[in-house]
C-alpha cells in the first residue's frame, strides 16, 4: 500500500514537473516570439522611412544631372551668341555664383525655413529662421 502511495505522489511530482517545464518553455516561445514581432515591426518602420528617402536621392541625382548636361547646352550657346568659348562657359559661371551668393545670404529665409518645413519639425521652426 505504501508503494502504491510513493508511487502515486512520484507520478504527481512527474506530472507537475513535466506541467512547470512546459509552461517554461511556452513563457519563453512567447517572449521570442514577442521579441521577433518587435524586431520585425522596427525593421518594417525604418524600411518605410528609409524608402522615400532613397528614391529623392534618386532623383536628385538625376536632377543634378540634368542640370549639369542643361548648363553645358548653355555655355556652348552663349559661347556661339558671344563668338568665344570662354564668355560662354564664364557667363553660365556667373550664374552658378550669383544663385550661390543668394542661397548664402539669405539660407535661413529660404532653405532653413523650407528643409524644416519638409521634415515637418515646428518647435525648431521659429528658433532657425529667427
Amino acid at each position: 500500500m505504501t508503494s502504491l502511495i510513493r508511487n502515486s505522489t512520484e507520478m504527481k511530482d512527474e506530472q507537475d514537473n513535466g506541467f512547470f517545464s512546459r509552461l517554461k518553455n511556452l513563457g519563453v516561445r512567447l517572449i521570442q516570439d514577442r521579441l521577433e514581432k518587435a524586431k520585425h515591426v522596427i525593421y518594417m518602420g525604418i524600411v518605410t522611412r528609409l524608402i522615400p528617402v532613397f528614391s529623392f536621392l534618386v532623383i536628385v541625382v538625376v536632377f543634378i544631372f540634368m542640370l549639369f548636361f542643361l548648363s553645358i547646352v548653355a555655355a556652348l550657346y552663349f559661347s556661339e551668341l558671344f563668338q568665344s568659348m570662354l564668355l560662354g562657359f564664364g557667363s553660365v559661371t556667373l550664374l552658378y555664383m550669383a544663385l550661390f551668393l543668394i542661397l548664402i545670404l539669405f539660407r535661413k529665409k529660404l532653405l532653413d525655413k523650407y528643409i524644416l518645413t519638409i521634415m515637418n519639425i515646428p518647435a525648431l521652426d521659429e528658433e532657425i529662421v529667427n
